[in-house]
Parts: C-alpha cells; sequence; structure tokens
C-alpha cells in the first residue's frame, strides 16, 4: 500500500504545475489542435475499456513512463482513477493549450454510470502530444456544457 501511495504522489507531482499555473497562458485550442488533443485522450481511454494497458500506457508522456513501469501505471489507474480504467463513455468539454502544454476537460462515465469531470494535462514531445497527468475537476469548474 505505501509503494501505491508513493507512486500516486509522484505522479500527482507531475500535475501540480500545470495545475498551479492555472489556465493563465491557456487559450482556447484551435479546432485542428483540439482534435489532436481529444484523440489522444479518447484513444487512451479505448484502449483502458479495451484492457489494453500496454496501448493506454504507450499515451504517457516521458516523464510518467520514466517513474512508473507499465505494470505500476496500470495499479495507479486502476486504484486512483477506477472510473478512466472502467469507462463506458467520454464527452469532451474546453480544451486549451499555449502550444506546449494543454488541459482537456473530459466527462467520463464508468461502468456504475457515475458522471466524473477530469482535466487531462497533455505535454508536446516530439511533435506528438502526451498525456502528463489526470486530476479530477470540481462539476462547476468547466464552463459551457461538455458534450462529444
Amino acid at each position: 500500500m505505501s509503494r501505491l501511495l508513493a507512486l500516486v504522489l509522484c505522479f500527482l507531482s507531475f500535475c501540480l504545475p500545470v495545475i498551479a499555473a492555472g489556465a493563465g497562458d491557456f487559450q482556447p485550442s484551435r479546432t485542428a489542435v483540439r482534435k489532436e488533443l481529444v484523440k489522444v485522450v479518447e484513444a487512451q481511454l479505448t484502449a483502458f475499456r479495451s484492457g489494453n494497458a500496454a496501448k493506454a500506457y504507450s499515451y504517457a508522456s516521458t516523464e510518467i513512463q520514466k517513474h512508473f513501469s507499465q505494470a505500476d501505471f496500470e495499479a495507479m489507474v486502476q486504484t486512483t482513477y477506477p472510473a478512466i480504467a472502467h469507462s463506458l463513455s467520454a464527452k469532451f468539454g474546453p480544451v486549451l493549450d499555449d502550444g506546449s502544454q494543454a488541459v482537456v476537460h473530459v466527462a467520463v462515465t464508468s461502468t456504475n454510470k457515475r458522471r466524473t469531470i477530469y482535466g487531462y494535462l497533455l505535454v508536446r514531445q516530439k511533435g506528438k502530444w502526451r498525456i502528463s497527468g489526470v486530476y479530477e475537476a470540481d462539476q462547476d469548474e468547466q464552463p459551457g456544457e461538455l458534450s462529444t
């Protein structure tokens, strides 16, 4: 259990700088960028849905992959983000970026029919967007309606 807690705290350490910075320099993503970002998040969710942890892990940033083995990553998601690990569907809301970092707001419906809104944090690495963290967002934090 203490190993899992250490892994979760390590994972959160990647999220905090972006969360702390807020969306000050972030702007609503252009249509093409939004599509790229949504595609990455949807691909990871689809991989989890199909039980393909290796594929889900492939969308993680190099920093996440340096700190988590695939098995530890899968265990952390299963324990900390069960709605993501076992989602039925996802609806995407505001997508913001600054060219090198992004936040994608996603309402995930899990197998227990509970809807949870997450902020997915992404970074651009070697020309591709990679997931660098996830945080559970407040329902009131998201402007506008979440839609597909």
